[in-house]
């Protein structure tokens, strides 16, 4: 936002406080060899990557650790309301789409086509929200009406239909159009 203010200040001060962060992040949180994280989780890579936190050099390496955890869950989500936007589009950023289609039209629980497949016309709060195994969990705690885990909708927007803004321009001067549906829409 400040350099689209031209507050030049606060672009270096910003900018280097982000510098600081991602380098005490990956001082205490990242193998700087072969980019695997400590925790090894879905969310950890995704967020690592989409703020970018993680040198350049990190990134795809990164990247393929997080698709290895997907194929270790079968193709399943891990995530919860801190990765999810995050993660399809990081998959595509880094040539992964095959592997946010997949997740995208998985069917078993955990997952959205999960929700689909028992009549869901909303998305659930938590994946665990209903299951065919213990029905209702907490319904108290549960919204059956959620974005948290429909926020694969942008990517789905950005990436599937091919709806996006020009980068170069501001607000919506520009909009690209250039769908990358997959077999199975």
């Amino acid at each position: 936002m400040a350099k689209a203010l031209g507050r030049t200040e606060d672009v270096k001060r910003y900018g280097d406080l982000h510098q600081n962060i991602a380098n005490a992040f990956v001082k205490a949180f990242v193998n700087t060899t072969d980019g695997r994280m400590k925790s090894d989780t879905q969310t950890d890579y995704v967020i690592a990557i989409a703020f970018e936190m993680l040198p350049k050099n990190l990134q795809p390496l990164a990247a393929n650790h997080l698709v290895d955890n997907i194929k270790a869950h079968d193709y399943h989500l891990t995530t919860g309301f801190i990765g999810v936007g995050h993660l399809c589009p990081t998959l595509s950023q880094f040539g992964h789409s095959d592997v946010a289609y997949r997740l995208l039209l998985q069917d078993t629980y955990p997952s959205w086509g999960y929700s689909i497949k028992y009549n869901a016309t909303t998305i659930w709060e938590r994946w665990d929200g209903w299951t065919k195994e213990k029905g209702f969990q907490d319904p108290a705690m549960n919204s059956f009406n959620h974005y948290s885990l429909g926020s694969v909708g942008r990517w789905l927007y950005q990436s599937v239909a091919g709806i996006d803004t020009d980068n170069e321009e501001v607000g919506f001067k520009r909009i690209i159009i250039a769908p990358k549906p997959a077999a199975g829409l």
